[in-house]
């Protein structure tokens, strides 16, 4: 729950929950009794395209926006003009709620619990209570192929809706039945006209009784024809959950109203029995229901998935559900395990004996399999017959000189042994039991008694999805792929396993359950894996939840490799979690050798966003196709789903302990040195060094990092990697470096540039390569605005390569040019302007004049002569540094668009309208350039957007200002994080401009979570923020407003005075103790926070272009 604001008036992108409602009559003021706080109309103004009118307030810390449809205006178009630009104007979203009035459909026959039936007043939430089943159902969008409801197609309908409120609501439920919630003291608060109206009105009328038109309160109808009914003793809330029918016109007759609630809502033989059932079984119900549906109307029905998920198990509570099925009368069910065609056939010989029939120990297999499956057409009971793991039987690849092809036989030897099943077979009227006797869960309900099951029924499983495919005659939708457990799921699984009442009574609060939960989602949420999990730790005194997951890596190949059983499938043992993936991968690799090699690159990424481009130019290509086919057909690799399109998607995901089973069979196969090698130089080719200087780089290197990170981190160097090996390694540790450092990811950039400059050391050799290292090094000291280690840094690297490269190699030039940066942010102007100058004429000399390094220099000048108040010079420079970028960059080139910022700066010190609407138009300019270029999310289009923002600023535009910072702070939050430097310089800056706009509660509001941010900034990389200055001084301003003001009760002035006090100490030890390292001029300037017009992707907090004293200005 987000924290309960003081404030009343926001930016658009803070509201995240949309409200909405159809009858502005009753629904909209219900809804806006509902509001714990109203909100003043926000600071930026809604489009004028959006014709909708809203409320604006706040429930319990969330910023909420009600909308409603005009009067008289119902429908799905008039609820579309809503919806649309609603999410238009408000972009951060997170939840669309709608909320109103409905006609309860009654269940028939009532049941003998009223909280059971739907009364008057009660709630029905969209949740469906069967899988599969939709949300919302427009009742009037059908296709009529008849006259009859139930016969006609629906054409409208809404699927599941997002897990995350599903989940609070079954919180919220729980919550509400042991009285923990607020629902009584919301009920009281409300108007009367929003209560209860008695339990004297609740009546339900029979559904073919006529009602009078005279009265519209049912004063004049016949009470004889209301519904005998269990009543209600109380006014409670009373929750349902199901389907809910939605339209353009209303539904005035309970008959029609009942067609459509219709249309939309043992004696036993077991002649061969599987493992003993799980008595620990969790969750799947949605599945149990799922195959129950399918066999209502087919006789085929599959599983499929990756191994270990479940698909056994799953088949085996089937088996015992229907086995106890009491209303089934003399029915047989079968279990026969098929991974090879000779256990198959020794199944059916044990079976034929069970069952009676004679055979003889050398009869040929397809007579016994032929006599057991005449006995079983000729029954006239109910039966079911699972096949378990079913497997192609692979031949050897032909001779290549003879046929052409070297690619092995896959044999669907099974299909040629299953019984017939006709399609007029004799149909039986039954309903599978909610629950066993063993268990007391409520599940697998399959509809009514008229419908209809086929009596027939063969259950597939198997995790070779074109196995399914062919079995199933093709019929993909019989088909039921298994994912991995829900997160809730999985931790209920792992916590039954352990068998322990504590550890089963554990809330989501308590600290162990977040163990049990982290546990889970390391094991893939893969159920096999959980139970083998579990089995570790509870055979171990030494193991607990926590240290299993800080040992992850060892455990992990423990899982992989573990001789323990675990789980039995048809009284056969499954020794490990790799077991059937391994057999998988055998399999692949004798009919599809480059689909493994494929694989065993995939297998060092990360887990989720593989995508084919890394291993092809060309991802349409026929080749990866065929390559990716057989690891998606047997689920070794999933793809991951694409809601905006239909098409194949080219991004794949796979399991963490599937990946960690294929690197153990790798080093078993002396094949994972190579493996890992080739995925090094893959990513080392695809994140070369450049200048990332447009949206597409970004966006592809972007997608990279978890890969790279992944490698870098599970996959160290060791002495027995090549040369060939190290170098890949070296030219990707140097390329991300400077990709971090660019995008300003501090965090990660220190240990990164100890890294690569260790390996340099240790394996390369190279004094050049290694010397880049250490400059970044320096680079990222500069960056946390430790200038002293970052001076000390850059001139040591400037000295060795002098001597080894000599005054005028690139390198020495680069070095010149990062140390007058140092120093310029340092104070000392006139040490800086020597080194820019010799940067510049050497660059000159040894690149040329219309080299992009020896532009950037000659920006370089212009930008200090503007720092020393050389203005005129400091102009020519520039505007000369611009007009060659445009003619030999580009005028679409961050660089230029870079400089085009510091000109427009310049302008800014010249204070006359003129040139001040000059730097606006060079501020807009560049911003459009970097949208262009780099897209609306990249850190340089932020920041271009700031200054813009930071002249509005100057220029006594607060709100204006203000509405430029928070648009900037709502993508920087979303992209790089709210401990990113850049994001706390951004939300200072728009603190700074609600203060100035007379909103000292938003100022306070955003001054707080900068502080606490940089707080907990300075705990991760032990330096402080360099704004951290400003933050407290405008924190420190807004609070004695506060405390001044007289608009505080004794307690929060009393608060806000001691908070104020200890901000005051604070700010003064602070300053005391502030390291000379940084200079005079960074202690003079703090805040104001612009990048180096010579790196484009460098961040503005760095104050490489302040030239006015922020302290002052802003305060």
């Amino acid at each position: 729950m987000p924290p309960t604001s003081h404030r009343t008036k926001f930016f658009r992108h803070e509201y995240t929950v949309g409200w909405l409602c159809a009858v502005s009559e009753v629904e909209l003021p219900a809804a806006m009794q509902m509001l714990d706080v109203f909100h003043e109309y926000p600071y930026d103004p809604v489009p004028g395209s959006d014709e909708n009118t809203y409320t604006f307030g706040s429930i319990n810390g969330h910023n909420v926006v009600i909308a409603c449809l005009p009067p008289n205006s119902p429908g799905k178009v008039s609820a579309a003009r809503l919806v649309a630009p609603l999410s238009q104007s408000f972009t951060n979203m997170k939840v669309h709620l709608f909320v109103g009035i409905g006609a309860g459909i009654p269940r028939t026959p009532s049941t003998t619990d009223a909280k059971k039936n739907i009364h008057l007043g009660d709630v029905v939430v969209g949740w469906p209570a069967e899988t599969g089943s939709p949300v919302i159902v427009q009742y009037d969008f059908r296709y009529a192929e008849s006259s009859d409801v139930g016969a006609q197609r629906l054409l409208g309908r809404d699927q599941t809706p997002d897990r995350r409120l599903l989940s609070v609501l079954g919180q919220l439920l729980a919550e509400y039945s042991i009285q923990r919630t607020k629902f009584p003291k919301i009920e009281e608060s409300l108007n009367e006209d929003f209560q209860h109206p008695g339990l004297e009105h609740d009546r339900l009328y029979k559904s073919e009784y006529i009602h009078p038109n005279s009265k519209i309160d049912c004063s004049n109808c016949d009470s004889s024809q209301v519904v005998d009914r269990p009543k209600r003793q109380t006014k409670d809330f009373v929750f349902h959950r199901g389907t809910i029918l939605s339209g353009d016109s209303f539904v005035a007759g309970a008959d029609f109203r009942d067609k459509l609630a219709n249309a939309h809502n043992t004696a036993l033989f077991i002649v061969k029995q599987p493992a003993d059932r799980d008595k620990g079984f969790t969750a799947r119900d949605d599945i149990l229901e799922e195959i129950e549906a399918k066999f209502k109307s087919e006789h085929l029905v599959g599983l499929t998935g990756v191994g270990g998920v479940g698909k056994s198990h799953i088949a085996l509570e089937y088996f015992h559900r229907f086995s106890n099925c009491k209303e089934f009368r003399d029915c047989s069910a079968i279990w026969i395990p098929s991974r090879t065609r000779a256990r198959f056939i020794a199944e059916y010989r044990k079976l034929a004996e069970n069952i009676g029939l004679k055979t003889l120990p050398d009869q040929a297999p397809k007579e016994v399999v032929r006599l057991v499956n005449d006995w079983l057409c000729q029954q006239d009971n109910e039966w079911l017959l699972v096949i378990d793991d079913a497997q192609f039987e692979i031949s050897p690849p032909e001779d290549a000189n003879s046929s052409g092809s070297t690619r092995a036989i896959k044999d669907n030897w099974l299909y040629q042994y299953l019984p017939e099943i006709e399609a007029t077979c004799a149909k039986k009227a039954f309903r599978m039991p909610s629950q066993s006797l063993e268990s007391s869960r409520t599940s697998h309900p399959t509809g009514n008694s008229n419908q209809t099951t086929y009596t027939r029924r063969i259950l597939f499983t198997s995790s070779d999805q074109e196995m399914i495919d062919s079995l199933l005659n093709y019929k993909v939708e019989n088909c039921i792929h298994i994912d991995p457990l829900s997160k809730e799921d999985a931790v209920t699984l792992a916590k039954t396993k352990f068998a322990n009442s504590r550890v089963q009574a554990l809330d989501s609060q308590d600290p162990e359950y977040a163990q049990i939960s982290q546990l889970v989602e390391l094991l893939g949420r893969i159920p096999l894996a959980i139970v083998q999990a579990v089995a570790i730790i509870k055979s171990r005194q030494t193991v607990s939840i926590s240290s299993f997951i800080e040992r992850w890596n060892h455990f992990q190949e423990e899982l992989v490799n573990q001789n323990q059983s675990t789980i039995k499938r048809g009284g056969e043992t499954t020794k490990a979690i790799s077991y059937t993936w391994q057999l998988s991968l055998e399999q692949i690799q004798i009919t599809n050798p480059s689909a493994v090699g494929l694989l065993s690159l995939m297998c060092f990424l990360d887990p989720t966003g593989i995508t084919e481009d890394l291993f092809t130019n060309d991802p349409k290509s026929p080749g990866i196709t065929d390559e990716m086919e057989p690891l998606l057909r047997l689920s070794l690799v999933s793809p991951l789903q694409k809601l905006e399109t239909k098409e194949r998607s080219s991004d794949f995901q796979m399991i963490a302990l599937v990946q960690a089973a294929i690197i153990s069979w790798l080093r078993s196969e002396n094949r994972f040195e190579a493996s890992l090698e080739t995925v090094l130089k893959v990513l080392s080719t695809k994140f070369e060094e450049g200048e990332f200087s447009n949206e597409n780089q970004w966006k592809r290197y972007s997608a990279l990092v978890p890969h790279v990170d992944k490698v870098l981190r599970d996959f160290p160097p060791t002495k027995s990697n090549s040369d060939e090996m190290n170098s890949y390694r070296a030219r990707l540790l140097r390329a991300y470096t400077k990709y971090l450092w660019r995008q300003g990811q501090l965090h990660q950039l220190e240990n990164l540039c100890d890294q690569a400059t260790n390996f340099h050391r240790d394996y390369i050799k190279d004094p050049r390569l290694l010397l880049q290292c250490e400059a970044l090094k320096g680079s990222f000291y500069q960056s946390t605005g430790d200038l002293k280690k970052a001076e000390e840094v850059q001139s040591k690297v400037l000295s060795r390569r002098e001597e080894k490269f000599g005054r005028d190699d690139p390198d020495t030039l680069s070095s010149r040019n990062d140390l007058a940066q140092v120093l310029r942010n340092r104070g000392e102007l006139k040490r800086a302007k020597k080194e820019f100058r010799e940067a510049f004429r050497g660059r000159r000399r040894k690149l040329g004049p219309e080299n992009k390094y020896t532009l950037d220099s000659m920006s370089d000048l212009g930008q200090i002569l503007c720092d020393l108040k050389q203005i005129p010079e400091a102009e020519r420079r520039t505007q000369r540094a611009l007009k060659l970028k445009k003619e030999h960059l580009g005028p679409q080139h961050p660089s230029t668009l870079a400089t085009m910022l510091q000109l427009g700066h310049i302008n800014t010190f010249k204070k006359d309208p003129e040139h001040i609407e000059a730097a606006k138009k060079l501020y807009q300019d560049a911003f459009d350039g970097f949208t262009a270029a780099l897209g609306a999310e990249h850190r340089d289009t932020l920041i271009a957007q700031s200054y813009l923002a930071d002249l509005l600023l100057q220029q006594k535009s607060p709100r204006d200002a203000g509405i430029i910072y928070s648009k900037v702070l709502a993508v920087s939050e979303k992209t790089f994080g709210d401990l990113d430097p850049e994001t706390l310089t951004t939300m200072v800056y728009l603190a700074t401009a609600l203060r100035r706009d007379k909103d000292p509660r938003g100022a306070e509001e955003y001054y707080r979570k900068a502080f606490g941010k940089m707080v907990e900034m300075e705990k991760k990389l032990g330096v402080k923020h360099i704004s951290l200055l400003v933050c407290l001084n405008g924190f420190i301003k807004v609070l004695q407003e506060l405390v001044s003001s007289g608009s505080l009760n004794e307690e929060e002035k009393l608060s806000l005075s001691k908070e104020l006090q200890e901000l005051t100490t604070y700010r003064e030890e602070y300053k005391a103790t502030r390291s000379n390292s940084a200079g005079k001029r960074s202690q003079n300037h703090t805040g104001d926070a612009r990048r180096a017009h010579y790196l484009p992707f460098f961040m503005r907090f760095l104050g490489y272009i302040s030239t006015w004293n922020t302290e002052y200005k802003l305060f």
